[in-house]
This record gives C-alpha cells, structure tokens and sequence, in this order.
C-alpha cells in the first residue's frame, strides 16, 4: 500500500492548533490516530458503529480493537 506523506502532513498541520475533545470527529488519541491513518492511506481501522464520547467509551472502543496494536495493524 502506497502512503501518501503530504496528506499526513496536511493533517498533521491541521491538527496542531485543535483542542482536545472526545469523540470519533473530534481530537483524542483515537481520532487522531485514525485520522493520521485516514490521511496516509484512506483506510478506516475503527469498524463503522463504533462511536466515544467519553475516556470511558474511548477506552472501551480501545479494548474492542485490541488498543493500538490493533489499530495500527489494521490500518497498514
């Protein structure tokens, strides 16, 4: 799988002035993580349904996925 390295950097970009919120659209470890992801390969390791708007139910989506291993795995 190619990476696209300029997209990653125009997400990288565009995150660095955001603030910290929870949420699959907002900017917490997981977002971020998917959205770097996103960027670099357009591929989406967070299975469609699952949703956080909390440190709860961000660590819960976590444990779904095998925490960052997972994630990563899946997304490259």
């Amino acid at each position: 799988m190619s990476r696209d390295l300029d997209g990653l950097l125009a997400f990288i970009e565009g995150r660095m002035r955001t603030g910290f919120a929870w949420g699959r659209q907002a900017n917490d470890c997981i977002s971020y993580g998917v959205g770097a992801i996103l960027a670099q390969g357009g591929v989406d390791p967070v299975p469609p349904g699952l949703t956080w708007s909390s440190r709860r139910g961000a660590l819960r989506v976590l444990k779904r996925l095998g925490y960052r291993f997972a994630m990563v795995s899946g997304g490259f």
